[in-house]
């Protein structure tokens, strides 16, 4: 071995040992997060992470493969971006309260970026016949536990702030673009979203998705979760293609919380009618393909599993984020073992 290749051994076993306290950490979190729901009686589940489907929201760039057999016959598979495909198909079954620890893979993240890694942890969990409420008390619940576990009691410290995990903000998307952006919702549509962005330097936006975030990017979200634990529901319907609508339709039942100054989790009352889900299956699909210039399989399994679902609620967390707070870490990287590095020139040194 080389010089050079005998000191980026030696800069990684550095590095690892650095870590040893972190990871003691985590492996602690994660105990704590399986006792959290034991307590409640979920059922942990164990779900694929490579599969001939994938979730084919159009904002997700998804990982794709070859699977082989022993004929070197070959069919497209994908990374998994989230367990969804096969947990709904469990409530659809009939179970009632499940979870999954899995890993998840996204292309297209920055490599450089403290809160994104293109291989992570996700939590995951569902309740059948409950409203998405249930899970915002789950999450009260669930940091709480962790938090005092970790000998922390109410108040988590992280990068020298102080958050109350017993006083919580719930905040609707419709307040937040008032308070921070100076849009009322109340005096103009949707669609002047794409105005309004273009008129602020924003750039000109075909989609309302687009036009959305450059607002909520640019002028709301930095003011979330920093100095408060924020919940921040009722999202418009085209942000919420998956999620059932209030009874104001031009909203949907989908919040996601804020704290550290890091989005943490999304979650929805889930969409469980098929033909409703299917439409929306499609529309993704002519998405990617004016985007990407292909279309995703749609799985019939998916599909038809939802006909023997009934009220649902689910949300995801990411779990290395929720591990940082914790950890007081800035970067996802340093509560990783391994985080995604690249290849490095030396290697073959």
């Amino acid at each position: 071995m080389s010089d050079t290749g005998r000191f980026l051994v030696e800069t990684k076993a550095e590095s690892l040992l650095a870590k040893k306290e972190t990871l003691k950490k985590r492996s602690f979190i994660l105990k704590k997060v399986r006792e959290f729901f034991d307590a409640e009686d979920f059922l942990e589940v164990e779900t694929p992470i490579v599969s001939a489907y994938t979730c084919c929201e159009p904002t997700i760039e998804v990982f794709e493969t070859l699977v082989c057999d022993d004929k070197k016959q070959k069919e497209e598979a994908y990374l998994l971006p989230s367990p969804e495909l096969f947990l709904k198909q469990m409530l659809g079954a009939g179970y009632d309260k499940i979870y999954g620890i899995s890993k998840c893979f996204r292309n297209g993240e920055s490599w450089q970026s403290h809160r994104h890694n293109v291989e992570f942890s996700m939590l995951e969990w569902y309740r059948a016949n409950e409203p998405y409420e249930r899970l915002m008390d789950d999450l009260a619940g669930l940091f709480l536990d962790v938090n005092q576990a970790m000998g922390y009691g109410k108040n988590l410290i992280y990068q020298g702030k102080t958050y109350d995990l017993q006083k919580i903000r719930k905040i609707s998307i419709k307040d937040c673009f008032k308070e921070h952006a100076d849009v009322d919702f109340d005096k103009v549509s949707f669609e002047d979203l794409k105005i309004i962005a273009k008129e602020r330097g924003y750039g000109k936006h075909e989609t309302l998705d687009d036009a959305f975030y450059a607002i909520f990017l640019n002028e709301i979200e930095n003011h979330l979760g920093t100095e408060t634990f924020d919940i921040v529901y009722e999202y418009p319907y085209f942000q919420s293609a998956l999620a059932r609508k209030t009874s104001n339709e031009l909203y949907a039942k989908r919040f996601e919380i804020y704290i550290g100054g890091m989005e943490l989790a999304n979650a929805y009352e889930e969409l469980c009618e098929p033909k409703l889900l299917k439409k929306q299956l499609l529309f993704f699909n002519e998405e990617n393909k004016r985007i990407r210039g292909k279309e995703f399989p749609i799985s019939k399994d998916f599909i038809e599993s939802l006909g023997g679902m009934q009220k649902a609620s689910g949300i995801a967390l990411g779990l290395d984020r929720f591990i940082m707070l914790f950890c007081d870490e800035k970067s996802i990287k340093d509560v990783m073992a391994f985080p995604f590095e690249g290849r490095n020139r030396q290697d073959l040194a």
